[in-house]
């Protein structure tokens, strides 16, 4: 990236990251999903650079960015939720944990699995992860970015 398209991400970072987190949060079932959803979407924006430069309004170029973005992140919790209409009702949760576990092992590493879990399915905060594994929040946050891309490029694959 070029320092000019730099300079122009980074203005535009700060000038909407908080008006972005706050329509996250209010999309999202807490505070660090939104977070994670707002820095996707500047990740969009940076591999997309050109478009957002070119566009007419970046600031609504990132918008609907983060829209998208909000869209994809309920429609994997739909898909995740549609593999296990079949489980009878009456089953509990932890079966369903069990069955992601089968799903899904193997496809990344073991503790990446396990914080995934941990996060978007027992809906432990972040804080409460970082305690659990005895890291700071910074720390955890980092690790869960970097299982959630991880975990992607695996499916992907």
């Amino acid at each position: 990236m070029k320092s000019e398209e730099n300079d122009i991400l980074k203005d535009l970072y700060i000038r909407n990251y908080a008006k972005m987190k706050l329509v996250a949060k209010k999309s999202l079932s807490n505070l660090e999903q939104a977070e994670d959803v707002v820095q996707d979407t500047f990740l969009v924006a940076q591999e997309k650079i050109e478009d957002l430069i070119t566009s007419p309004k970046p600031e609504g170029w990132l918008m609907q960015t983060l829209r998208n973005i909000i869209g994809d992140f309920y429609r994997r919790q739909k898909r995740l939720l549609n593999i296990y209409t079949s489980i009878d009702n009456e089953q509990i949760p932890s079966k369903i944990k069990v069955n992601l576990h089968l799903e899904y092992e193997g496809t990344i590493d073991k503790e990446d699995f396990n914080l995934l879990i941990w996060v978007y399915c027992d809906g432990l905060k972040y804080d409460e992860v970082a305690k659990k594994l005895g890291i700071s929040l910074s720390a955890c946050k980092k690790r869960i970015q970097r299982a959630k891309l991880n975990f992607k490029k695996a499916l992907m694959t």
